[in-house]
């Protein structure tokens, strides 16, 4: 029980710094608001995972260079995975994500194109703490997620991504999960 209390005061923590630092906020390289959608597969089997997410873009860049620029985006999103010898799991994830924005113009001459490179832990609340034959030790856990893609003009982008789930051994049982799945997104 106390692993679950400090799971969400975590949790509440990061929603209030959130709602107190973050800032509607657009640039050339993504709108302010965001539809994400993703796609993918389990790695090691083929358990399919579906993921519908809301974001909104930090107020800040930093590191900014001729090259590109560090900022960042909050997502709350809901996944569900299709599991072959179990019902369905479901979840619901906070995530801060940061990303390394590279304009086009610092390889080739493209208006409105760019690239960029995402990397983000937050934490995920799950319907039941195992897929399939494994025990993920908890139904609270943290979600590890890598990304890159391209994005044309400020509202679509389109990417890869890498999300690992576990417990960081705070729970008896880490046995984990990966999935691989392609992401598209809708700014505004």
């Amino acid at each position: 029980m106390i692993f679950n209390k400090s799971l969400i005061l975590c949790l509440v923590v990061c929603v209030t710094y959130c709602l107190h630092c973050v800032s509607a906020y657009a640039d050339n390289h993504g709108g302010t608001f965001g539809l994400r959608f993703a796609d993918g597969r389990e790695t090691g089997n083929d358990d399919v995972m579906q993921r519908y997410s809301l974001s909104w873009s930090f107020d800040k860049k930093w590191l900014e260079s001729d090259l590109g620029y560090l900022s960042g985006r909050w997502e709350l999103s809901h996944t569900r995975w299709q599991l072959w010898l179990q019902d369905k799991n479901t979840g619901w994830t906070v995530n801060p994500v940061f990303r390394y924005v590279l304009p086009a113009r610092s390889f080739i001459p493209a208006k409105n194109f760019y690239y960029f490179f995402d990397a983000g832990i937050g934490v995920i609340k799950l319907d039941h703490r195992g897929f399939e034959k494994r025990d993920l030790g908890s139904k609270w856990l943290f979600e590890d997620k890598l990304a890159m893609g391209f994005g044309i003009g400020k509202h679509y982008e389109i990417a890869i991504s890498w999300v690992h789930y576990s417990n960081a051994n705070l729970a008896s049982n880490n046995d984990g999960a990966s999935m691989l799945a392609i992401n598209y997104a809708l700014s505004f």
